[in-house]
């Protein structure tokens, strides 16, 4: 419980009680006509516990509404500037949700939970299916100008097998990162139709669309590093071969 002393002066407001007459001291003036009062409001405190519960309250609500399977919170805590949040959802089918419009209560329960005098960067992992939170944290290093580094991008086609195995596991899988801004290029496969382009705040643009999966096999087969992420720049969130290969072997089949 913490306790607020807040000197007022004035009239009394209409209709207001107090709990005891220890809650409040007051003072007639003669001259002015008036009562000065001051008032000791009682604040309460939520424990570290209420507050995880309320976070983790919050988000499966969020989830379980958007028929997600896992969610992931990365954010920066800094005392003295608004806290940044990047919530998403993770569904059976792959696809991912981004979740804007965030309540100002939870960002309030993020700040209050995290309440440290120095920035940190944090993420919280949400396992639906088995009830799970995991907290981490780590410092918050300001990050500084970068520059992308220069990168000799491969002609080597992918080829067949690898286009192959890419189109039969974008039948279940999506591949693309999901957070705020440009999110480098990614393939997805929606409503029988392959799609390829951009990926901005979680949503693909599609560039190029395939109609089947014979059409879309032969295209990604004869694509390379340098042609499909484009010779003038690199970006790593970009599509190229180990993005593929490291994909292929991270899900499940």
């Amino acid at each position: 419980m913490k306790i607020m002393k807040e000197p007022i002066t004035g009239n009394l407001p209409p209709g207001m009680f107090f709990m005891s007459d220890s809650d409040i001291s007051i003072k007639f003036c003669r001259e002015s006509g008036q009562y000065s009062f001051i008032l000791l409001r009682c604040i309460l405190m939520r424990s570290k516990t209420e507050l995880k519960e309320a976070i983790e309250r919050y988000l499966l609500q969020k989830l379980e509404k958007a028929k997600c399977i896992k969610g992931h919170v990365t954010g920066e805590y800094r005392p003295d500037a608004l806290t940044l949040l990047t919530v998403n959802g993770t569904r059976e089918d792959g696809s991912i949700s981004i979740f804007w419009n965030l309540d100002q209560r939870f960002r309030n329960d993020i700040d209050e939970w995290f309440d440290n005098p120095d920035p940190l960067n944090f993420s919280i992992s949400i396992n639906l299916r088995e009830n799970q939170f995991h907290y981490s944290t780590s410092p918050y290093i300001k990050p500084g100008p970068v520059k992308p580094p220069k990168v000799e991008l491969s002609v080597v086609p992918f080829g067949p097998e690898l286009a192959q195995a890419v189109a039969t596991a974008l039948n279940h899988n999506n591949i693309g990162y999901a957070h705020r801004d440009y999110c480098g290029t990614g393939l997805e496969k929606r409503d029988g139709v392959f799609y390829f382009g951009p990926i901005w705040d979680g949503d693909i643009i599609p560039k190029l669309s395939f109609q089947d999966e014979p059409s879309f096999v032969e295209w990604l087969a004869t694509q390379s590093d340098a042609s499909i992420g484009g010779k003038e720049r690199y970006n790593p969130q970009d599509i190229c071969r180990r993005r593929l290969e490291d994909w292929l072997a991270g899900i499940d089949h």
